[in-house]
């Protein structure tokens, strides 16, 4: 069976997203962890909500850097 072209760029531009989202993920959970940020595990370092729950993950994520910004 052949595959498909538009399941081949499907495949790829599937690549190089993934690539970017750990790049970036990496931006965050690094800085994060460098200011003390209490963030449930799933929110960073390639958590699966990352993925599966994007939206509310990035808003967990900003609502621990308000609430740590409050207690300063």
């Amino acid at each position: 069976m052949e595959c498909p072209k538009y399941i081949q760029e499907a495949l790829r531009k599937r690549a190089i997203y993934a690539d970017k989202v750990a790049v970036l993920d990496g931006i965050v959970s690094e800085w994060v962890e460098k200011n003390g940020i209490e963030v449930d595990y799933e929110d960073i370092h390639g958590g699966c909500e990352i993925y599966v729950n994007p939206y509310d993950s990035s808003q967990r994520v900003l609502d621990a850097i308000e609430k740590k910004q409050q207690y300063k």
